[in-house]
């Protein structure tokens, strides 16, 4: 039927409480891997995976940025590109831990 607690097609029975996006790879607030539906053929499923690459890369930019500009400490060369936690020395003997 077309009541709204009704089975069947679509609505939001089961869905969570959270925003969900339009199936676009917008940001919905949650890890961008659960935003991707898993019945995508796999041409769209490699383009979508394509497009959330780029939308990383200003995340990546500035992490790069904060790697040239200041006294990085942890994590070492090369393990930085793997890694979203810096910490980052302020003066001899006082560091900060910055999680991203």
């Amino acid at each position: 039927g077309e009541g709204e607690g009704g089975g069947g097609g679509g609505g939001n029975q089961g869905e969570d409480k959270g925003r969900r996006d339009g199936g676009d790879g917008t940001d919905n607030g949650r890890h961008p891997a659960s935003s991707v539906p898993s019945s995508l053929p796999l041409p769209t499923a490699y383009s979508n995976f394509c497009r959330l690459l780029q939308s990383l890369c200003p995340f990546w930019d500035v992490l790069d940025s904060l790697d040239t500009d200041a006294w990085i400490l942890e994590p070492a060369l090369p393990a930085r590109r793997s890694c979203a936690e810096r910490r980052i020395a302020l003066r001899s003997g006082l560091s900060a831990v910055v999680i991203l």
